[in-house]
């Protein structure tokens, strides 16, 4: 799934993990098996169809994010995996000019998250 990238993806797992205090290892569609992290990024990243620059853009978001709220910490599971899918659709906004609906974004995210979930991390 990495298409060339892992080293990207796998470098934006460990920023996400160190940071976000995340599990390694996510649920996927199929409830008889799990994702690592990097896996996780790259499939999201793919569905959107959206380069690799846009997650990395979505790191950028999430960076400010640890430097304007250094004491940000969210007990959601998967918290890191839903800020990371919530950047990436901010950057996807920004970057592109179309983007996907929340509803989207939670398909995209693998329904790890409701769509009010998301609506919520982008905030």
């Amino acid at each position: 799934p990495f298409k060339g990238n892992e080293a990207i993806y796998r470098a934006i797992s460990r920023i996400i993990a160190e940071n976000f205090e995340c599990s390694e290892s996510v649920p996927s569609d199929n409830p008889q098996k799990t994702h690592t992290l990097p896996i996780f990024i790259a499939l999201a990243t793919q569905r959107a169809a959206v380069h690799v620059n846009t997650a990395i853009a979505a790191v950028v978001l999430l960076n400010r994010l640890m430097i304007q709220s250094p004491t940000f910490q969210s007990r959601a599971l998967y918290a890191g995996q839903g800020l990371f899918l919530a950047a990436l659709s901010i950057a996807t906004k920004f970057i592109h000019s179309e983007s996907y609906g929340s509803r989207t974004w939670s398909t995209i995210g693998q329904l790890l998250f409701r769509t009010e979930d998301i609506l919520v991390y982008e905030k």
